[in-house]
This record gives C-alpha cells, sequence and structure tokens, in this order.
C-alpha cells in the first residue's frame, strides 16, 4: 500500500476544512416542476438533493435548524426550504415594500454567481411576508442597493406553526448569459433568524463567493447564451410608453423571437412584437405599450420568448412607483391681503411626445361653476402657472388643473383660503 506523506494530508485536510475545495454538485431534474405555493408538499421534492446540515456562520450549533431542497428543469433552478423556528410570535417582519431592506427581517437568501468567476452576485431575498428584495452585489461593494437589479422570480413564504417553508423558482433567463461558455453557477443559501441571532447558510458562510457550491451541468438551453436583449430604454409613464431595445443573434440560424410585457400587480396592455433575426444579425426593436392603474408601487416585467420552442430566453423586470398622469398644488394654503399672486404648480406623468401636443387649463372653481384662470399649449413635465390674486374675492375655493390629450381628458383639484391676515375668522 502507497504511504501518503503526513504533510501533504494535513494540507488536504485544512484546505478542505476550511473551504477552498469548492463543493460540486449535479442537481436532479424535475420532470414535473413544482408550483411555487409555499407548500413543499409535491412530489418532486423527494427527488431533490437535499441541505440537511446547514451550518451557522459562527460555528455554534443552531437552535432554529433548517433544511434545502434543490432541483432544476430546462427553465429554472428550483428551490425549497423547510425551517424549524421555535418562537413563530416573535418573528421580525417589518418590512413590507418590494425591493426594501428586507435583510433587516427574519428572512432567506439565495445568492447566485451565475457566470461562475467569483466576482459578483445577484442576491434574492424574502421575509416570512413574501415581501422580495433583489440586487447585484460584489464583496468589494461598500453598500447594497436593491436599485440595481430588478427581475421576476416567483418566490413563496408560509408559516404553519413551528415551521417555516419557502418556495422559490429562479429562472436562466433572468441572469445575462449571453455568451457563457460552461453551464455552471456558484450558489448560496443563507437564513437570517433575528429571533435566535443565528445567521446560517448551506456554505458557512454569507459574501465569501470562492466558498459558494457550484451547481454543475445545468440544463440551460443552448439558445440563452446565443441571444442577447440590450441598450434597453424604457419608461414607467402613466398611459402609452415607447420601449425601443436591440436584439443579437450570434448564432448559426434563424430566430423568431416574441417581445411581450407582463404585469405584476396592476394593468397593463402590451401590443405583441414577433420579431425573426437572422444569423449573426442585431436588430433595434420599437414596441408600445400602456400602464394603467392603479398608481403606487408596480412591478412589469419584459419578457424575449423563443416563438418556436417557447423558451424564456431573457427576462428583464422593472420596481417602479406609477405616478397619477395629473397632480397638482398651490405654494401653499393660507393667503392674506397682502398676497398678490398664486403659484400652482402641476405635474405631468405622460409620455414627452403627447406632453408636446397636450394642453393645460387652470380653472377657479366655487358653487359648481368653473372660470377659465390660465391655459397652456405644449408642456412639460412639471408647469407653474402664476395666478392673479388681486380681484379675487375673499374665502374658501378650488383650483382645477385640466389636462387635454389625445381625445382624453383629466382633472386634479386642490383647495385654498384666501382671507384677511392674521387669522381669517371674518371670511371663513
Amino acid at each position: 500500500m502507497k504511504k501518503i506523506p503526513v504533510c501533504f494530508l494535513s494540507t488536504l485536510l485544512f484546505l478542505i476544512f476550511n473551504g477552498f475545495c469548492q463543493f460540486e454538485i449535479n442537481i436532479p431534474f424535475f420532470s414535473h416542476p413544482p408550483a411555487i405555493d409555499g407548500n413543499l408538499n409535491e412530489s418532486c421534492w423527494q427527488k431533490a438533493y437535499v441541505f440537511d446540515v446547514v451550518k451557522s456562520v459562527e460555528g455554534d450549533l443552531l437552535k432554529d435548524r433548517w433544511k434545502v431542497f434543490l432541483g432544476c428543469d430546462t427553465e429554472a433552478i428550483y428551490t425549497g426550504i423547510e425551517a424549524e423556528v421555535s418562537e413563530p410570535d416573535r418573528i421580525l417582519k417589518m418590512i413590507n415594500t418590494r425591493d426594501a431592506k428586507v435583510w433587516k427581517d427574519d428572512c432567506f437568501e439565495i445568492m447566485v454567481d451565475y457566470k461562475n468567476e467569483g466576482k459578483e452576485y445577484i442576491h434574492l431575498l424574502i421575509n416570512t411576508q413574501s415581501v422580495k428584495c433583489d440586487l447585484k452585489f460584489s464583496p468589494d461593494a461598500r453598500i447594497a442597493d436593491p436599485k440595481n437589479f430588478d427581475n421576476d422570480w416567483p418566490a413563496i413564504c408560509q408559516v404553519k406553526g413551528n415551521k417555516i417553508f419557502v418556495e422559490f423558482k429562479i429562472p436562466y433567463a433572468m441572469f445575462d448569459l449571453f455568451g457563457k461558455k460552461d453551464n455552471d453557477f456558484r450558489i448560496n443559501i443563507c437564513r437570517e433568524n433575528k429571533i435566535q441571532g443565528e445567521y446560517s447558510s448551506i456554505t458557512g458562510t454569507f459574501q465569501e463567493i470562492d466558498k459558494f457550491f457550484t451547481l454543475k451541468n445545468l440544463p440551460i438551453p443552448d439558445v440563452l447564451k446565443k441571444v442577447n436583449l440590450y441598450d434597453i430604454n424604457w419608461a414607467t409613464y402613466f398611459g402609452e410608453n415607447i420601449l425601443t431595445v436591440k436584439l443579437t443573434n450570434a448564432s448559426d440560424k434563424k430566430i423568431t423571437c416574441k417581445i411581450e410585457m407582463m404585469d405584476r400587480n396592476g394593468s397593463l396592455t402590451d401590443i405583441e412584437t414577433v420579431q425573426s433575426v437572422k444569423p449573426k444579425e442585431t436588430l433595434e426593436i420599437k414596441k408600445k405599450y400602456f400602464i394603467g392603474e392603479p398608481t403606487g408601487d408596480r412591478e412589469i416585467v419584459l419578457r424575449l420568448i423563443d416563438a418556436k420552442t417557447g423558451d424564456l430566453i431573457k427576462t428583464i423586470g422593472k420596481v417602479f412607483s406609477l405616478q397619477p398622469e395629473i397632480s397638482v398644488y398651490t405654494d401653499k394654503y393660507l393667503y392674506d391681503e397682502t398676497d398678490r399672486e398664486m403659484a400652482v404648480k402641476v405635474k405631468l406623468n405622460l409620455l414627452p411626445e403627447i406632453l408636446k401636443e397636450s394642453q393645460l387649463k387652470i380653472y377657479l372653481k366655487k358653487d359648481g361653476k368653473k372660470n377659465l384662470l390660465w391655459q397652456k399649449k405644449g408642456l412639460d413635465s412639471e408647469v407653474v402657472a402664476i395666478i392673479n390674486l388681486k380681484d379675487m374675492p375673499f374665502g374658501i375655493k378650488t383650483i382645477v388643473a385640466e389636462i387635454e390629450y389625445r381625445k382624453t381628458k383629466n382633472e386634479m383639484s386642490v383647495p385654498f383660503r384666501k382671507g384677511k391676515s392674521p387669522f381669517y375668522r371674518e371670511e371663513l
């Protein structure tokens, strides 16, 4: 029997236990992928690769243990989590807005180095209320910026008694795989358990990419590495919007693609675009889409699909706050006899091309009647109308701003008061 030098064996053990021997995994293929509902009860999970020994970052034994399930298909990586929670009533869950600082809550995190280069990763987080956050992060970065990356990755978290169940679907199309040479991703899966003060992961670290596990030979469709969507210019105006984007086909055959827009939490009307791209060809594509109610927090997704196979080639998300098409306010609420002018400020969230042909009118409304005070055609996104107050009688009144464009008319009003200083008692 051949003897192994003690110094070599010691060095090998040191490297392995300190994470320098990167762990490689071939995760099972799911012929019937799970519905992402947070139940973790479908039969495919029984075939998953299981991490049932999760490590504390500080090396301590975990009070609340948890385990991870992994599988894949030609569209995505699927991740399931089953976690113990000894004090469910104390779960920290303050964050309720997409892309807010979810890491301040009890949460679960997936870090994906899709380039397999060890330089940066996409960080996906979800709390127990299923509020999500995603960002691109480099260990050299000083702060985490949820605004630097948005995409579409279904995930649900449920708390049931003393257990937490989480399911993720991580589509390959959400990553920039154009030109990628292999089918390997590096991954880490983490938990922040604020109740117990426990920080743990499948690797025993958080941000050390060289210790992430490698998912080998993922069944990524080749088209995702041959077709690119880039130089994307899209807006979030109320109503009509225009998308411009470049599409490159680096393969040796013609590809017919469908470009579509989706809305996750509101109304969006999309004009479907189908485009054929010749081998080694780059095209610039322009298309319209319409964003409707409600205003407030919104999430839309741009999707590129292979029209023949149905493969999802590329997705890009946008998380934003939709502003109303018109909002109006005055420079102050109370005016007295020394005030000679009022500044009425109007903000318009409409496509610039529409504003150029739009007309804005400012009215004074009292006793159900509107008297025109000011008007202008050809507008910017912010308009200031100066209104003469010299001959305006005292009392409570309403300013109405009305925008008219392309056979559409909408208005918004704001109240104000005019009276004698200092207390306006006689008139009001």
